[in-house]
């Protein structure tokens, strides 16, 4: 009984740990907001955003950068590199202005023919893209999956602490119950 239990718990813990895998191999359709914080036009933005996601939930992935605060100092400084980067390629004014808005091959900043963005991520879908965020990121030598690293860097280990935690206390209580 007590090597069953155990399977069951590795199973488990083996289920938990492995991530994901979309069936598809179809990479998503990514959609960068590049925005700050108590910008009306950026919250406009990620409402639509959220809304077209809630009744599409497979037709893209969300990815928002706070690049400024309520007060438009910058927030992450490789981030407001890669906003200037972005702009530049795409020969748009580099003052601050968001949000930006970047699908594939395609740079929008503010909301003005937001509703637009649908048919576009649609096409994208379809036909593949490219990922301008990345290609410029790794042009310009930003890590975008380190870009938060200070904020982050210790979930993980909390995360499998607390598991390790539970598992002990379940192990102990199986053992309690067989005295």
């Amino acid at each position: 009984m007590k090597k069953i239990l155990y399977s069951i718990l590795i199973m488990l813990s083996l289920f938990i740990l492995i991530p994901k895998v979309n069936a598809d191999d179809k990479e998503n359709v990514k959609v960068y907001i590049l925005s700050a914080e108590g910008c009306s036009a950026c919250a406009r933005a990620r409402t639509y955003f959220n809304e077209l996601k809630a009744s599409n939930p497979d037709l893209f992935e969300i990815v928002e950068y706070e690049v400024f605060d309520s007060h438009w100092n910058v927030q992450n400084k490789k981030l407001n590199q890669l906003r200037i980067a972005l702009l530049e390629h795409y020969e748009e004014d580099t003052a601050i202005a968001t949000p930006v808005i970047v699908v594939g091959d395609y740079l929008q900043v503010g909301v003005d023919d937001i509703e637009d963005m649908e048919d576009r991520i649609k096409n994208y879908q379809n036909e593949g893209y490219v990922d301008m965020v990345e290609k410029i990121a790794k042009e310009n030598n930003i890590n975008l999956d380190k870009i938060y690293e200070e904020e982050g860097k210790y979930d993980l280990l909390i995360i499998g602490g607390i598991f390790i935690v539970l598992i002990g206390a379940f192990a102990w209580f199986i053992h309690m119950s067989k005295k």
